[in-house]
């Protein structure tokens, strides 16, 4: 980043160093998991609900039941044992041979004359005979197996006897439809022949004849023969194990499915790394909400709690900052954030205090001149600022508060008999112009900002939202350096996308970016290991959402 400007044909914003993985839009086994367990409750839901609703269902089902008939498929070589001509039929594989009868046996005019012969005329006796019967191969075996479910144990077993035996039956005048009409021919042949010398040899061709193909008759009728009538039905349902297994399983599934579905169209940016990686830049640290003690009276934690971890975060974030602008000898320092209400102005007025204490000269400027804030911290509001000074109404002097930092509350330099304490001037906003954006763009500012900067170390700008008006690009040419603060529960991808694309327009260098409400962030805690322990923050409301 050492020397680049960002802005139009300059160099886009680099990514920081980090997860590889991350960057490139690749999900790993852990970011499974901990969307897994960020949706914990969408998965147990599912997992408890699905397998209740299976049983549920399952008791609610009537009884089912199984019967089976089995017929034996004979491949009896008929010719060979007849006419010692060898059946070309047999030829065919076995197998193949099988489930082509199993095939056969489905055809609906052997289901017709099964519901017939049980008596069933009506319309849907072969749909519903169909739906409720099967006919498959066993394997390695030339046996077909009939079955027939249902509700009445009893009817189904008549059912599939009824079934198998229509079967054979037809199997067999498929195979003996031409045999009888040959036998009949010759039958009809002998009637006509008289029995004198003349005709006896033919009469006795005839005859022989027409034994063999009586013996082939009697042969292929057997070809497809019962060989085990049903003679009880088997229960098949209900079964609520096996039906609450798969609610269960099915429970899982669903689970994940809805929890990464959720987690697609949630938008939300979910860790602090996440948001400097979308946005290109340092992630220069991660700020806490505030008690509701502090924020109840527009405190600030760096003056009411100033030996808490959660002002420690200030300190840690002032040297972050100082060693991002090592290099650049950033004095004017502006601070803006993406939309309203994610923390800018306490994070700028902590920052303030943490740099005073440290010895530095600061000054701590309100250009929010839309919604300005930085006044009720420090007991300024309605007190004369920045728009009186641009104006010519008081100098600059007059305008700069001074104030002591001190444990307890700020108060006016030298109030209360201390000398020595650090210090910090503010210039708050002071009347908002009717058209800000002019302001922001006036010589009259320029000409503050660049007093400022010769009187003091450091100068932090507080700068309306980026993406909501158009003040801050027009402020980045006033100022060295920017700073974005971005908050967990209101920071979105989409928004990740407009910020990085205003901070490309922005004319001065971005130093980072500022994660508040850090709680929110997975995995994120304050133990520091200096036995200041865990912090839990608290909800905003909405008088205090500015407020973090």
């Amino acid at each position: 980043m050492a020397g680049e400007t960002w802005g139009p044909g300059g160099a886009e914003p680099p990514v920081p160093a980090g997860n590889d993985a991350a960057r490139q839009g690749v999900t790993t086994l852990r970011d499974f998991l901990r969307i897994a367990w960020r949706r914990k409750a969408i998965i147990l839901i599912c997992v408890m609900v699905t397998p209740l609703a299976a049983a549920f269902m399952s008791v609610r089902k009537p009884d089912t039941y199984d019967a089976n008939a089995r017929v034996l498929l004979k491949r009896t070589d008929v010719g060979s044992s007849v006419s010692q001509v060898t059946d070309p039929t047999l030829a065919t594989d076995p197998e193949r041979d099988a489930l082509t009868q199993a095939i056969v046996a489905r055809d609906p005019k052997i289901l017709a004359a099964t519901a017939l012969k049980l008596g069933r005329t009506d319309r849907d006796a072969v749909a519903d005979l169909a739906d409720r019967s099967d006919v498959v191969t066993e394997d390695g075996t030339d046996i077909l197996r009939f079955s027939v479910a249902g509700e009445d144990p009893e009817g189904i077993v008549q059912e599939v006897n009824e079934y198998a035996n229509q079967y054979t039956a037809y199997r067999s005048e498929l195979d003996t439809h031409e045999i009888k009409q040959a036998l009949d021919d010759a039958d009809r042949q002998i009637a006509k022949l008289r029995d004198t010398d003349a005709n006896r040899g033919i009469l006795e061709a005839l005859k022989a004849q027409r034994d063999k193909l009586t013996t082939m008759l009697t042969l292929f009728n057997a070809r497809a023969t019962v060989v085990k009538e049903a003679g009880s039905a088997s229960k098949t349902g209900p079964k609520p194990q096996r039906d609450v297994l798969m609610g269960l399983v099915l429970g899982l599934l669903l689970g994940f499915a809805l929890a990464f579905l959720i987690e697609a169209l949630d938008t939300r940016v979910r860790t602090g790394d996440e948001i400097a990686e979308r946005l290109g830049l340092p992630l220069l640290g991660r700020v806490p909400e505030p008690p509701k003690a502090v924020r109840s009276h527009d405190g600030l934690v760096m003056i009411d709690e100033p030996t808490s971890p959660r002002a420690e975060v200030f300190r840690v974030l002032r040297t972050n900052i100082e060693f991002a602008d090592m290099e650049h000898q950033v004095r004017v320092l502006m601070v803006t954030s993406a939309v309203e209400s994610e923390g800018k102005s306490t994070t700028i007025a902590n920052l303030a205090v943490a740099m005073a204490r440290a010895g530095r000269r600061v000054c701590l400027v309100d250009i929010d001149l839309r919604r300005p804030y930085v006044a009720n911290f420090f007991g300024l509001v309605g007190a004369a600022g920045l728009t009186d000074v641009a104006l010519g109404h008081i100098g600059l002097d007059r305008a700069l508060h001074t104030i002591a930092v001190v444990e307890g509350g700020p108060l006016p330099a030298g109030a209360h008999g201390i000398s020595n304490e650090p210090t910090l001037d503010v210039l708050p906003s002071g009347p908002l112009p009717p058209n800000p954006g002019e302001f922001i763009e006036s010589q009259a500012l320029a000409a503050i900002l660049q007093d400022l900067r010769l009187r003091y170390d450091v100068v932090l700008v507080d700068a309306p939202p980026m993406l909501s008006v158009g003040d801050p690009l027009a402020l980045s040419n006033r100022v060295d350096g920017i700073v974005l603060i971005a908050r967990m529960k209101i920071f979105r991808r989409p928004m990740a996308n407009e910020l990085r694309r205003a901070i490309g327009a922005a004319r001065a260098r971005v130093l980072g970016v500022i994660v508040t409400g850090a709680e929110a962030d997975d995995g994120y805690g304050y133990g520091y290991g200096y036995g200041y322990g865990q912090i839990h923050g608290d909800a905003y409301s909405p008088r205090e959402a500015e407020h973090v």
